[in-house]
């Protein structure tokens, strides 16, 4: 659905058939009737790279408050108004509030910090665990050429580290598939010492359990998973047509240099 990405003062665009393409920014203003106000005090050369509107703290999050302040306000005024022996009863009220509050917030704050941690122990994802990284024993990149190993601890660590990521956080948008290796561009494969055990925020159902082999396809998404033994029991693959999977540039970066240190 792309066509060929279009350099742009110094920014890598890709045109899309469905969407306007405009020239620059000034022809994107004038087609769509748009205008872009600064601030005096902005630089001349001053660039907008990115424009983004807040609109829920102040089209809602805001009226609201004030819709509640003004409510309960005005609501004291009358009484008052009506009778000044209201005014002990609110004091008494605002009393009696305060005093909930300072005797439940600590118990309220340890419940949560309790519900969190229960949760954490719940969903331990991929890719971020001390212990996780500290029990990778090997690492390889495959590629056309051949399978290279990685040696370098901070090298195999960091690409794992953004592959695991990236996974857990699409959990959702993956699907069990068969566990056959066909064409591929780049592969990243670690190995480690102690079994690990995954499961997912994004997809609850998802639970990785007794996995000591891992291999990732750095070009598509799909991720093979294997015990002991060394095969694969499954591999589980990105499915998402309305957002095609992204290779991650961090990794391709880190592997490029380690490719031209390896020179």
């Amino acid at each position: 659905p792309y066509d060929t990405p279009v350099e742009y003062e110094e920014v890598t665009l890709i045109r899309r058939k469905d969407v306007k393409w405009y020239s620059g920014v000034d022809e994107m203003l004038e087609n769509e009737n748009l205008s872009v106000l600064l601030p005096t005090w902005m630089p001349e050369n001053f660039k907008i790279r990115d424009v983004s509107v807040v609109k829920n703290g102040i089209m809602t999050m805001l009226p609201a408050l004030l819709r509640t302040v003004v409510s309960f306000v005005g609501a004291a005024v009358i009484l008052i108004i009506w009778d000044w022996h209201f005014i002990p009863l609110l004091l008494l009220g605002a009393g009696i509030g305060a005093l909930i509050t300072v005797a439940f917030r600590e118990p309220m704050k340890a419940r949560h910090k309790r519900m969190q941690a229960a949760e954490d122990a719940l969903y331990t994802e991929m890719g971020h665990r001390d212990e996780e990284l500290n029990a990778i024993v090997e690492a390889y990149l495959y590629t056309p050429e051949g399978r290279m190993k990685i040696a370098d601890e901070g090298i195999y660590s960091c690409c794992y580290s953004c592959a695991g990521l990236d996974f857990g956080n699409a959990a959702g948008h993956y699907v069990q598939t068969a566990a056959e290796i066909l064409e591929y561009d780049r592969l990243f494969e670690v190995f480690f010492a102690s079994p690990q055990r995954y499961t997912f925020y994004n997809n609850h159902e998802l639970v990785l359990d007794g996995v000591s082999h891992l291999l990732f396809d750095l070009d598509n998404g799909t991720v093979w998973y294997g015990g002991d033994g060394g095969d694969f029991d499954g591999a589980l693959r990105y499915e998402d047509k309305e957002h095609p999977f992204q290779p991650d540039e961090s990794i391709a970066e880190t592997i490029a240099e380690w490719e031209q240190a390896r020179t």
